[in-house]
């Protein structure tokens, strides 16, 4: 009897947005065969498994969200065939990181208030980095100690 082996790469959920999150999680309770269920993934409680497609690139652009397909070309890249998408995964220096709390702010019309919240905290030497494919208003400033605020 042979056995299969698949090569599955670890990864932070921290790689996707919480949009693709979201998308993730309502597309793997779908069943393939159903009208839209284009992904195979399965959710656990901090994740998710999923198969990387290896379609001819640009193929999946309109099915999948952008983020999702960064990772699945870079896991491809690294001879993966699957993902486990997991909250404490590994993080990838080559991958984009999301904040999903600022996302969240964004998203609730409460960015003024994270804003006003970050504000009152001390600022030391801040130093600006991107948040993914966020807006610059949701850029933040990471200080020596290890507190964040928004940029302006």
């Amino acid at each position: 009897m042979s056995q299969t082996m698949y090569q599955m790469l670890s990864v932070s959920t921290g790689h996707i947005s919480k949009a693709t999150s979201e998308w993730l999680q309502a597309e793997s309770a779908k069943n393939l065969d159903e009208p839209g269920g284009c992904v195979h993934a399965g959710s656990h409680g901090y994740g998710w498994f999923i198969y990387v497609h290896d379609g001819a690139e640009g193929e999946y652009d309109d099915l999948y969200p952008k983020d999702l397909v960064a990772v699945f070309e870079f896991a491809k890249s690294k001879g993966a065939e699957y993902i486990n998408f997991d909250a404490d995964g590994e993080e990838h220096n080559e991958l984009p990181k999301f904040d999903w709390e600022v996302e969240a702010a964004l998203a609730d019309g409460k960015l003024a208030e994270l804003r006003d919240r970050l504000d009152a905290r001390e600022n030391r030497n801040p130093t600006v980095e991107p948040i993914g494919d966020l807006p610059p208003e949701a850029h933040i400033r990471v200080r020596l100690d290890g507190t964040m605020e928004l940029a302006d």
